[in-house]
């Protein structure tokens, strides 16, 4: 894992593995209509952490605490 415990490096891994995929496909980050960020413990801050990582992605949608609705055992593999 890169950056374990940094949300900034791993929001800046994130995007930088999205943007090769999307560059793959001939496709820009204004192409992405939808995107869904999970964040486990989120605490103030980290939304504008993850805006930083990648300010060229920018659609609209819900970020939600991932706490808030998923149960720490499935966050395993076999979940």
């Amino acid at each position: 894992m890169v950056g374990a415990g940094d949300l900034r490096a791993q929001a800046r891994q994130a995007f930088a593995n999205l943007k090769e995929v999307l560059d793959l496909a001939r496709a820009r980050p204004a192409d992405v209509t939808k995107l869904t960020v999970y964040v486990v413990n989120l605490v103030p801050g980290d939304l504008a952490a993850i805006r930083e990582a990648a300010p060229a992605f920018s659609p609209g949608g819900t970020r939600l605490p991932a706490q808030w609705w998923v149960s720490p055992r499935c966050l395993r593999p076999a979940c």
